[in-house]
């Protein structure tokens, strides 16, 4: 670990103005560069992000962050020129990129944000040497395997509550101001320096192995053998930990392994009554299949790293463990491995350019073209002529000129955009959303700081209506 020449772990974090990374917009983007000691070797970043005006931030995100948008215009800037900020600072090689639940928020916004704005929506995970770890993950690993001299804090039911706040709070780490994207980064390093100094060994292990590589060597090595799958699909009730039975990579998609829970009741005779319904995701799924996607970083371990000691505090059931196994290496012969492996997705469809980032990778000829078409965007180049084959392109490059340089689109584009915000400031919609805000101003009738926000949100929408009447 010490031998890592200009390797660096960048710490980062977005308060947002909604919950869907997919649909909603980010508002505010932090980080901190460490070396592999977890030290800080750089500056903090702080930049702030306003959104468009087709765009209105959900008034219970307001409330949490207390990021306004008219604080965004003010300190602010469009999400073109965000985007090439937090990329340009994503792209230095060597570097482990992480946050505290980042693998399924942060980095969706991350690469939503980059597709709707011209960068490689993936390439800052892996390419240059790079990689990406999540804290809550490690978190985890650590209270199911390794929990000595770690306080862990309950939640309401009882159960170990794996918030960031909480855990800051309860193991009395400096640096937390909830809902402040660089509080956040320095709660995330100081809570991983507390778990790492708690157990160097078991902590290395964990980094070690968090390469799609090693996990492959690992899955490997023990083909058709259980391994330990640490994952909030388990739960807090169940230490978020299972041991699985590893089956066969999907054909249509290499990242996706395909694995079978060990610690669920199933009778000897299961799996042949249910056979039929072996086409059936949603039943497989219920019934103990997983997929583990090897590109979103999973803590994928060894059975061996189980103690006794954790087998017996998990109050974990050995002969039932044992059964499963038999059962599982009997039944899935080479022929029903194959039929698991040809499991069909259900795509979803979406009307929206914004929500297509996952239909399909762009050819590498578009890649090459969309790095040019980037370059001239930097250079406020935007009118050009690149064609680009892919789709989804010609809806993307006119949202994206009309949120961010709409003083650029010809006659035809502002009739169009015009179109599209009559609907999005239609009566109902306006309704709708101050209807929203009404019902929140009243549940916090008595809390001042609250009702200034969510007056300014009421605020908010005459402005950004004058600049639509304006534009139109």
């Amino acid at each position: 670990m010490k031998n890592l020449l200009n390797f660096s772990f960048l710490f980062y974090d977005y308060e947002t103005f909604g919950k869907n990374p997919v649909l909603d917009k980010p508002a505010q983007f932090a980080c901190v560069r460490t070396d592999i000691n977890l030290k800080i070797i750089s500056k903090p970043f702080v930049f702030y992000c306003y959104p468009s005006i087709d765009y209105f931030p959900d008034p219970e995100a307001v409330l949490i962050t207390s990021i306004t948008p008219q604080y965004t215009r003010i300190h602010g800037m469009n999400e073109s020129n965000f985007s090439k900020k937090i990329y340009d600072i994503f792209i230095q090689s060597n570097t482990c990129i992480l946050g505290f639940n980042n693998i399924l928020f942060d980095d969706e916004i991350t690469r939503n944000l980059f597709y709707r704005n011209f960068f490689d929506s993936y390439e800052w995970s892996w390419k240059k040497n790079n990689t990406r770890w999540d804290v809550i993950n490690v978190i985890r690993a650590f209270y199911a395997l390794r929990p000595e001299g770690i306080v862990w804090p309950k939640n309401k039911n009882n159960c170990v509550s794996f918030k960031l706040f909480d855990l800051v709070k309860k193991n009395k780490i400096n640096y937390y101001s909830s809902h402040d994207a660089l509080s956040d980064v320095y709660s995330t390093i100081n809570l991983l320096k507390l778990v790492r100094n708690n157990n160097e060994k078991f902590f290395n292990f964990l980094f070690l192995i968090r390469k799609k590589k090693k996990l492959l060597l690992l899955i490997n090595k023990r083909k058709m053998k259980p391994l330990i799958y640490i994952s909030h699909y388990y739960g807090s009730k169940n230490k978020n930990i299972g041991r699985i039975f590893p089956l066969i990579f999907h054909k249509k998609n290499k990242n996706i392994l395909i694995v079978f829970d060990l610690d669920r009741d199933y009778s000897s005779n299961f799996f042949l009554k249910n056979y039929y319904k072996f086409g059936n995701l949603n039943y497989l799924f219920s019934e103990g299949m997983r997929f583990i996607y090897l590109n979103k970083a999973p803590i994928i371990l060894p059975t061996n790293v189980l103690r006794d000691i954790d087998i017996s505090r998990l109050k974990l059931n050995e002969k039932r463990y044992l059964n499963n196994i038999n059962l599982l290496k009997n039944f899935f012969n080479l022929k029903r491995r194959k039929k698991l492996s040809m499991l069909k997705f259900k795509k979803k469809k979406f009307l929206h350019s914004d929500c297509k980032l996952y239909k399909n990778f762009f050819s590498f000829k578009d890649i090459k073209k969309i790095k040019i078409l980037r370059k001239l965007i930097n250079l406020k180049n935007i009118n050009n002529n690149i064609f680009i084959d892919d789709k989804r392109f010609k809806d993307l490059f006119f949202f994206f000129k009309a949120r961010n340089y709409p003083n650029f689109l010809n006659k035809t584009e502002k009739i169009k955009w015009i179109k599209y915000l009559k609907n999005i400031f239609s009566k109902k919609n306006i309704k709708n959303y101050k209807k929203k805000i009404f019902i929140l101003k009243e549940k916090n009738k008595n809390n001042l700081k609250k009702n200034k926000l969510l007056n300014k949100l009421l605020l908010y929408i005459k402005y950004i209506k004058n600049i639509y009447n304006n534009f139109n």
